[in-house]
């Protein structure tokens, strides 16, 4: 008996618009394998997956893929060729890795058994792969088309809601979202702060968590330019997209260490990150942790800064000059306030000025392609104005390094990056900047 190989595949689009299930599917294949004899070698489903989506993404083919070059499957069978590709370009970069291995999709008259069944096949996706593309425009002109008449496209963020194609907050979930966001600002550990949200009701896996932190809809901007009720400030959202990149970067084996300025620290001769490492030095008592720095490209001698500096020292240097320095980068920014200000009020009044003009548009003042003409105009002028303003440093209390003494690793470290946006190291002088 041949072995055959079950695929299946349906995008979440094609199930609600057509009823086409991967359950009915599996079963008419199930019930071709018993009238033709065939045994079922395994069942590879791409369930929520376009066609048009490169190969590469559709883990249950490259599954199969992998499968018939290890002599695994005999023929390969699913319902419709659109099941099996939309893409000539694709497919033929399919067959070629699966060989000789044949197919047939059993709800239509194709196959590639014989030299005719091949001619008809490219015919055949060729025209698929069209169609493919035309669902796509039109799909992308009603997504447009409706955020244009202000609604939401898309599946809502953990924590908000649709309701009448408006994104609001989700009040059963504000609550743990809410600490979820305060507690990784505090923190910058996202097994804390996914921990701190599990206690008051919410439940996360982490890679959504880690998702959520780069969203910029939770600071109020939607995907599409969509705007919602913020979870966090602009500010706040900006701290986190710097420090997201360097939170949690330790190798495996650190993950337990908290080196409470890796990511932060950088190298003044190449700009590398300078890595932690720990090193037990005997003392009297027994032995003793020490934590160090070096640059990362010193170790392949990339780097001329081959020197290490321990913890200790960087942060006896940052304690020592970070209240001074506070107070001479708040000076700077006082003079540079009329300036931030006027930004801001031509920031709002580009903002009202584009929503004037949506008003216009669905008032028929203006034709869509006037409407996008002027519509565009207005968002450059705007990104001309960026969002790189300066944020004032709030001075330390009169206790602060008490309070700093008292705080656990985790707290340290949020606080130096809370405060500090970089250290740098030539091997021989210490400096940071906000």
């Amino acid at each position: 008996m041949k072995r055959a190989a079950l695929y299946l595949r349906v995008s979440t689009q094609e199930q609600k618009q057509n009823g086409l299930s991967v359950d009915s599917q599996l079963y008419a294949l199930r019930e071709y394998c018993k009238e033709h004899k065939l045994l079922e070698a395994g069942v590879y489903s791409d369930a929520g997956i376009s066609g048009h989506i490169t190969y590469k993404k559709r883990p249950a083919l490259l599954q199969l893929i992998q499968d018939c070059q290890d002599g695994l499957i005999d023929i390969i069978i699913f319902t419709k060729l659109d099941r099996w590709f939309r893409s000539v370009k694709d497919y033929y970069a399919v067959m070629e890795q699966i060989g000789d291995i044949p197919w047939r999709a059993i709800w239509e008259d194709y196959t590639t058994e014989d030299s005719a069944g091949v001619f008809k096949v490219n015919i055949m996706l060729a025209i698929a792969e069209a169609e493919a593309s035309r669902t796509s425009e039109r799909i992308k002109a009603v997504n447009q088309y409706r955020r244009e008449q202000g609604f939401y496209v898309g599946t809502a963020p953990t924590g908000y809601k649709l309701d009448k194609g408006r994104l609001i907050i989700d009040e059963e979930q504000r609550l743990p979202v809410k600490t979820f966001f305060e507690t990784y600002l505090s923190t910058f550990d996202i097994k804390t702060a996914c921990q701190a949200m599990w206690n008051v009701g919410g439940n996360i896996a982490r890679d959504t968590a880690k998702q959520m932190l780069r969203n910029p809809a939770y600071c109020g901007d939607a995907f599409g330019g969509y705007k919602c009720e913020p979870y966090i400030t602009r500010e706040q959202f900006e701290l986190l997209e710097s420090k997201i990149r360097v939170a949690g970067k330790a190798p495996k084996r650190q993950r337990h260490t908290y080196y409470f300025t890796q990511g932060i620290f950088k190298c003044a001769c190449c700009g590398c990150n300078m890595i932690g490492s720990t090193r037990n030095l005997p003392v009297k008592d027994g032995k003793k942790a020490y934590k160090w720095y070096r640059c990362v490209s010193a170790r392949d001698w990339k780097c001329e800064n081959t020197k290490s500096i321990s913890e200790l020292r960087v942060e006896q240097f940052l304690l020592y000059n970070i209240e001074s320095q506070i107070k001479d980068y708040n000076h700077q920014m006082s003079s540079r306030a009329k300036a931030i200000k006027d930004v801001d009020k031509q920031r709002a009044r580009l903002n009202m000025k584009l929503h004037r003009l949506g008003e216009r548009y669905e008032d028929g003042d203006y034709t869509r392609e006037e409407y996008v003409k002027k519509r565009d105009a207005i968002k450059d002028e705007l990104l001309k104005l960026g969002y790189d303003r300066p944020i004032e440093k709030k001075a330390l209390p009169n206790n602060w390094q008490e309070i700093y003494e008292s705080l656990d690793a985790a707290h340290r470290r949020a606080f130096w990056y809370q405060n500090i946006s970089e250290i740098t190291w030539d091997g021989q002088n210490l400096d940071f900047r906000f």
